[in-house]
């Protein structure tokens, strides 16, 4: 709560020291609220750069381009189980590697 009262025009040095007292406290809220509302900024901030790094816009992986290996290799490893289209589930598949394509 600021106070809006001038400063005391008399010489009476209690006055004085009551108006210096309030604008030190005025201060010192000023310094807090200004200090809360940068901690605020801060975790907001962070929070933002938090999700950001999260952010995956292609999903899981898989759809896409096989992997390679340092040899230029597809390396395709498939699910034990999966979908076999003529209704159930297919035999589990080991890992298919040394496919090259040009």
């Amino acid at each position: 709560q600021r106070v809006s009262r001038p400063p005391p025009q008399n010489e009476n040095p209690n006055d004085k020291k009551a108006y210096l007292l309030e604008l030190k406290q005025q201060m010192e809220i000023a310094k807090v609220k200004e200090k809360e509302a940068k901690q605020k900024r801060i975790e907001q901030e962070r929070r933002e750069l938090q999700m950001m790094n999260n952010y995956n816009p292609f999903g899981k992986e898989g759809a896409g381009a096989p992997r390679r290996d340092h040899q230029g290799n597809i390396i395709a490893i498939r699910n034990s189980q999966n979908f076999d289209p003529m209704g159930g589930m297919s035999a589990p598949q080991q890992p298919v590697r040394g496919v090259h394509f040009e």
